[in-house]
């Protein structure tokens, strides 16, 4: 039987992963998480294909043509908020081409019913239950909600800590996938599932957070260093979390001698922690600052102290860590004051690279029923005076010539964003 893991071709650059969606603003893809863990489920049963029509830059036809020499009995695929009408029409055409069962994992199907075209929606793509699901079960999931089976399949996550097999790396290793300063080729790993916060902007904390068994981590980091690989994303939503068990996932990179980079938050880190990071080979350092607005972010459910946040990528730096900084315009509390204090802040850390995103509510978020003012004109505006001010910062400009390779990282991502915000403006 023939498997096929799909991230559907799509008019944009969309990252659906890990029950969220967004749009690429300057080009960097990371390997979508659901399928790169569903590979090694899945592959002790059944042949495994995989399709990343977003970081091949495949169009619909194209696609469509490598499936027909695949011919798929499965498809299981991933679909967004952001590009749920594309994702509505692709798959679509894929039921009625090869009548395949579709299974679908993704932001937008989290709380609703399956739509008509879907088979199934997995709710945890860490669970065993597609792959019982394909073998002919029909009833009794938990993290599989099965079509007219209304009463199943709406748990998230496991209490204990889990274990997965090893997945499929090497067929993940396409040329598409890029991070800021980050070395090609890289592999994801996960080391913990879900968050334990709980901000009403974000869905990370409503499917839960548990722990990855260490042994099971061991297992995969040899995998992987044994296809050639030396650098690893840790795709957790915030590493971290649980500080001794993080300790642990360092000191095991640190024996391997691997790079890696991750998410974390400011408030989570202290310097004796980030001595450990760079000791274990932590080279990236990405961190969710949101907004400079402490009063609002805590309204939000976020804690958040920007003095200690402007400390912790001094730190850094003097460490050479490099950071990344995170921003969301747009917040509910948030005012047109804020937006202009937080890139003047985004401006004044200096991190080597920074991401402005504007808010949208996330599907399965506490904010995701509510009604907003949408303001995209506006939101355009901010994000283009954002990176404009960040990208042509005189201190940045001044440190480009200092190193090729940053000079490279420079020009591309400015000359992408210049692109994309265009052709925002444009429709």
């Amino acid at each position: 039987m023939n498997v096929l893991l799909l991230n559907p071709p799509a008019s944009r650059p969309y990252l659906r992963d890990y029950f969220c969606c967004s749009e690429s603003k300057s080009g960097y893809l990371w390997h979508p998480i659901d399928l790169l863990i569903q590979s090694g489920i899945l592959s002790k049963s059944y042949r495994i294909f995989f399709i990343d029509g977003i970081a091949e830059k495949l169009s619909d036809k194209d696609v469509l043509n490598i499936m027909e020499e695949i011919k798929p009995d499965v498809i299981f695929s991933l679909v967004g908020s952001l590009s749920y009408e594309e994702d509505t029409k692709f798959l679509r055409a894929c039921k009625n081409r090869w009548n395949s069962l579709i299974v679908c994992s993704g932001d937008i199907l989290l709380e609703d019913e399956p739509p008509e075209w879907v088979d199934a929606v997995l709710t945890n793509f860490l669970s065993d239950e597609l792959l019982l699901f394909i073998e002919g079960k029909r009833e009794g999931f938990n993290f599989l909600k099965v079509k007219n089976d209304k009463e199943r399949g709406n748990k998230r996550t496991f209490k204990e800590k889990f274990r997965y097999p090893v997945p499929l790396h090497k067929i993940f290793m396409k040329n598409g996938y890029r991070l800021p300063f980050i070395p090609y080729p890289f592999a994801s790993i996960l080391t913990s599932f879900g968050c334990p916060f709980r901000c009403s902007y974000c869905n990370s904390g409503n499917i839960g957070f548990s722990l990855r068994d260490i042994e099971n981590i061991k297992e995969e980091v040899e995998a992987i260093l044994s296809i050639g690989i030396r650098h690893i994303f840790i795709k957790d939503m915030t590493f971290l979390s649980d500080t001794e068990h993080s300790l642990k996932v360092m000191e095991l990179m640190k024996k391997y001698g691997i790079t890696y980079n991750c998410y974390t938050r400011a408030e989570l880190v202290n310097e004796n922690l980030l001595y450990e990071l760079k000791r274990s080979g932590c080279i990236m350092l990405q961190i969710g600052v949101e907004s400079t607005n402490e009063d609002a972010l805590r309204k939000l459910g976020r804690n958040a102290d920007i003095k200690w946040t402007k400390e912790v990528f001094k730190m850094a730096k003097k460490l050479g860590i490099r950071t990344g900084a995170h921003f969301i315009f747009g917040l509910p509390y948030h005012s047109q004051e804020d937006v202009d204090k937080t890139i003047s802040f985004a401006c004044e850390l200096k991190p080597d690279y920074a991401s402005f995103n504007v808010f949208i509510p996330r599907p399965a978020s506490n904010l995701w029923r509510e009604n907003f003012e949408t303001l995209q004109d506006e939101k355009r505006k901010w994000l283009k005076k954002a990176y404009l001010s960040f990208l042509f910062r005189g201190w940045r400009i001044e440190k480009v010539p200092k190193n090729f390779r940053l000079m490279g990282e420079f020009l591309r991502e400015g000359f992408k964003l210049y692109k994309n915000l265009l052709r925002r403006e444009n429709g």
